[in-house]
């Protein structure tokens, strides 16, 4: 036990948490324990040790808050890890050489990492983390009593908290377990029951009964608060997508994962019910890449070549997209490479969807049909010399390119007359930036990218101009996500969780998309290309 003190003497003083007594006494209790006195002065030091895990969240800082009761006193209680204190497998030989690590965590799918791929799961009632569930007689499942007991102590303190700051918490539901909260609905007809009061209390919340609020959504005589869950979920790619891809197959939308509130599968459908462009965003961290190579994914897995075609335009050089290599979708690249990386070439792409938006108008009209998916029922025939496409165009981190003056113009005008009649001629774009700045996305880009897939942003000042409002800023990264799809959310945000899908088994599922389709002749899919 001695040798851990100068241990967490280096960490604290490193990490600049506390100033140290020149003896500080450093007291190590269990999971349980939610107050401890030393035989001297009172508590100094109150850690929750679970395993080695808790050293580096200890080092980080991870929920640093004041233990109830002891608000004279200072604490900090990692993250359970086990169900016990385990002290003697910590071992500290030489700890004045002992590095912490201070960003252990990698961005969620650029960098995979195994625990992002072991951890995760579904939540109840879709298919749910079998560690967090328990099979009944009947053979359905339930929470775990880990989760169960969570949840009761969470909800205990919440309506202790709401008691002591005097607003009136009735709740009207069960609590609903969600992959990054437990969601708590409680009557909205007390007056003290206030959306504004609630977020204003949540740093006391925080402070004194360890309570995280990451929402608070005001709905029709009720108000849904969105406490962090102690352990996030993931989730799996694999456990949803046989769920949800008939009904992409069928209606061609794009899969995104699922809401937070209510766990219902969320999609994108710009063909049919949403707005046909769509503005992604998210900083470094957030999940980005993997919520754009779920929506290239699902429309190579449930389209053919001769359905869809792709153009991706990445200046990054494909970075993130190495695993979609060869696949027959893409247009205007390499056999080698998926995508477009260089400016010239992107831009003379962009000036080519405003002359093929054009020309698709005229021949659907020649042809007496009203958008693309009449037409290619008129034709019938894929092979046809007739056909024609579907056109994505994805372009990755435009903010790049952004900086020279002549492409932010190219790409605010080729985005404005695209919004006119894009639809109809089945062209539909998804740019994506880290940084959703005034610079790089001007009023009339925001006003024509009119579906919002929001991750993670570095600011306040970036979420008001990704969603017009804030509240991105705020959200926990690793595929965390505020959607608002035109045609359906209205001014409505939704939460939701994108769904994990491992560059590995997107590379399998790649591969057998190509042997699929080896062989198949593919027309050229611009009309004011074709000779």
């Amino acid at each position: 036990m001695l040798q851990l003190v100068p241990l967490f003497e280096k960490m604290f003083s490193q990490k600049g948490f506390v100033v140290l007594e020149d003896n500080p006494r450093l007291l190590v209790v269990d999971s349980a324990t939610t107050k401890a006195e030393d035989e001297k002065d009172g508590v100094h030091c109150t850690v929750r040790i679970n395993g080695k895990e808790a050293c580096d969240s200890i080092a980080r800082g991870v929920d640093m808050i004041l233990p109830c009761g002891l608000e004279k006193n200072w604490g900090m209680l990692a993250p359970q890890v086990d169900g016990e204190a385990i002290v003697s497998n910590i071992e500290v030989e030489n700890p004045e050489t002992m590095s912490v690590s201070e960003n252990p965590s990698e961005e969620f799918g650029d960098t995979e990492s195994a625990d992002a791929n072991e951890q995760g799961g579904e939540f109840p009632p879709a298919t749910v983390n079998p560690e967090q569930t328990d099979a009944t007689e009947d053979g359905n499942t339930q929470l775990s009593r880990e989760l169960q007991e969570e949840v009761s102590r969470v909800k205990e303190d919440l309506l202790d908290a709401l008691g002591s700051a005097s607003i009136q918490g009735t709740l009207i539901e069960d609590p609903k377990v969600a992959p990054n909260s437990i969601v708590f609905t409680f009557d909205g007809r007390p007056q003290s029951m206030s959306v504004a009061t609630i977020i204003s209390k949540a740093t006391d919340f925080k402070v004194h009964y360890g309570l995280e609020i990451l929402r608070v959504v005001p709905k029709p005589r009720k108000v849904c608060v969105h406490i962090k869950r102690e352990h996030r979920e993931v989730i799996k790619w694999s456990n949803a997508w046989p769920r949800v891809k008939s009904l992409c197959q069928q209606d061609k939308k794009l899969y995104i994962g699922v809401a937070e509130e209510d766990a219902r599968d969320l999609f994108l459908d710009p063909i049919n019910r949403h707005g046909p462009h769509t503005l992604v965003a998210g900083a470094t961290g957030s999940g980005k890449s993997v919520l754009l190579r779920n929506l290239l994914y699902s429309i190579g897995e449930t389209t053919t070549p001769q359905e869809s075609r792709i153009i991706l335009i990445d200046p990054k050089m494909g970075q993130d997209y190495f695993a979609f290599n060869g696949m027959p979708h893409f247009y205007g690249s390499t056999d080698e490479e998926a995508w477009v990386s260089r400016q010239d070439t992107a831009q003379e792409l962009l000036r080519a969807l405003v002359a093929e938006m054009e020309a698709r108008t005229y021949h659907l009209s020649q042809h007496h049909c009203e958008n693309l998916t009449q037409y290619q029922e008129l034709i019938a025939d894929p092979s046809s010399p007739e056909w024609l496409p579907r056109l994505w165009v994805f372009h990755d981190e435009f903010a790049m390119w952004m900086l020279d003056r002549n492409y932010k113009q190219l790409v605010d005008s080729t985005i404005a007359q695209l919004a006119v009649m894009a639809r109809s001629a089945g062209i539909h774009l998804v740019f994506a930036t880290q940084r959703p700045s005034h610079e790089v996305v001007s009023v009339q880009t925001r006003n024509n990218l009119t579906n919002r897939l929001i991750l993670k942003v570095s600011d306040e000042g970036s979420s008001n101009i990704a969603l017009g409002k804030g509240g991105a800023e705020s959200l926990l990264g690793q595929g965390h996500i505020l959607i608002r799809r035109d045609g359906e959310d209205g001014d409505d945000l939704v939460e939701g969780q994108v769904a994990f899908h491992h560059k590995d088994d997107v590379k399998a599922g790649v591969k057998k998309i190509v042997e699929k389709y080896a062989g198949s002749s593919l027309c050229e899919p611009f009309l004011s290309r074709r000779h």
